[in-house]
């Protein structure tokens, strides 16, 4: 990872009140392919090149149905940074359940 990203230190993450593990990830190097007008702005210029994903991962087991409550905290290395609350809220909806017939 870049060194500005790592700056940025180690979100916690809470699920229903419950802090849950978060893993670092990065791709490995993609090869991209940039239209004219790309999320990049107007000084990355169309054609091809290369990039690489990274970021954090909370991996979780199904959550039941109902509302979740999600809080992300990013707490910046630097004490001169501000730290970011996100707080989010998603509802799960109860699976279907189909019944399947057999034909004979």
């Amino acid at each position: 990872m870049k060194v500005q990203d790592q700056q940025l230190g180690v979100p916690t993450v809470e699920v229903d009140r419950k802090s849950v593990p978060v893993t670092q990830v990065e791709t490995p190097l993609l090869d991209i392919d940039l239209p004219a007008d790309n999320i990049l702005g107007p000084t990355v210029p169309a054609g091809q090149g290369l990039s690489v994903g990274a970021g954090w991962v909370a991996l979780l087991h199904p959550l039941t149905p109902g509302s979740h409550p999600i809080v992300i905290v990013l707490d910046p290395d630097d004490p001169d940074k501000p730290t970011s609350t996100i707080t989010t809220t998603i509802v799960v909806s109860p699976a279907l359940s189909l019944s399947v017939r057999r034909r004979r």
